[in-house]
């Protein structure tokens, strides 16, 4: 009963042929799957053609870094987009333009850190609350360029924009003596010594000192004391690229600071 039952379940087939047929088909199934992993290892690429293939490479990470992590750009310096100025000092201090002029007085002071190589706070003063600004550096080709939130990107200069206030500063000398015109809206004016006070000379009281400002084509002179009157002096084209100060005494030429 139990051999007619077996050969139901195996019609044809004697005992010992099924065995063989079993192991033959045990065999079978293991060449395919080695033939299988074979042809897979076959082509798969290999880490090191890879690494010498650009083409191979870009397939695996198409999308480079826009800034070098291990090289931090410089943020330090002058930034604009044309509209507005920004300068982030040395000393963590950042003043910030409604307009290009750094002679103007700044729309905000405060200061700044660096938070990782493509970002960058601003911090106010002057703020009740404490109100934090997040710049986040970028590339467009080789430029950098600093994204503030609400004004045009920035790029930066090594040196501020110039003007019509970068051709004052220095010294200049007259009839009168010497203005010295400083970058921080500063002057200071020395008579010759021994001289007089001159009827129209701008600097005819020694340690004449104060503000100044260019209006169109007008050097104001702002003194500190109460009792010295504003000084107003022409500015006059001499040369092609070289200007001059005109006063009631007489021209100023600039010369080298000593």
């Amino acid at each position: 009963m139990n051999t007619s039952r077996s050969a139901r379940s195996f019609p044809f087939v004697p005992e010992p042929a099924r065995r063989r047929c079993a192991a033959s088909g045990a065999c079978a199934l293991a060449i395919v799957v080695s033939f299988v992993l074979a042809l897979v290892g076959a082509c798969a690429p290999n880490p090191a053609d890879t690494m010498n293939n650009p083409t191979a490479a870009a397939q695996l990470d198409s999308t480079p870094m826009p800034l070098d992590p291990t090289a931090p750009v410089i943020v330090e310096g002058w930034w604009s987009n044309g509209r507005q100025l920004l300068h982030l000092a040395d000393d963590g201090a950042y003043q910030l333009w409604s307009g290009t002029n750094r002679f103007d007085e700044p729309h905000q002071n405060g200061r700044w850190s660096r938070l990782n190589y493509k970002a960058l706070m601003l911090e106010p003063y002057g703020i009740r609350v404490r109100e934090q600004t997040r710049c986040e550096l970028d590339r467009n080709g080789s430029e950098v360029r600093l994204l503030i939130p609400g004004l045009d990107s920035m790029v930066r200069f090594e040196a501020a924009p110039g003007g019509m206030e970068e051709r004052m500063l220095g010294l200049w000398k007259g009839p009168g003596g010497t203005l010295l015109i400083s970058s921080d809206g500063r002057y200071r004016a020395e008579a010759p010594a021994g001289a007089g006070a001159s009827p129209g000379s701008p600097i005819a009281l020694a340690g004449h000192a104060g503000r100044w400002i260019v209006d169109r084509s007008t050097l104001l002179l702002l003194p500190d004391s109460p009792t010295v009157p504003p000084v107003l002096l022409a500015l006059e084209a001499h040369g092609e690229k070289s200007i001059r100060l005109r006063a009631g005494d007489g021209a100023y030429h600039r010369v080298p600071v000593p």
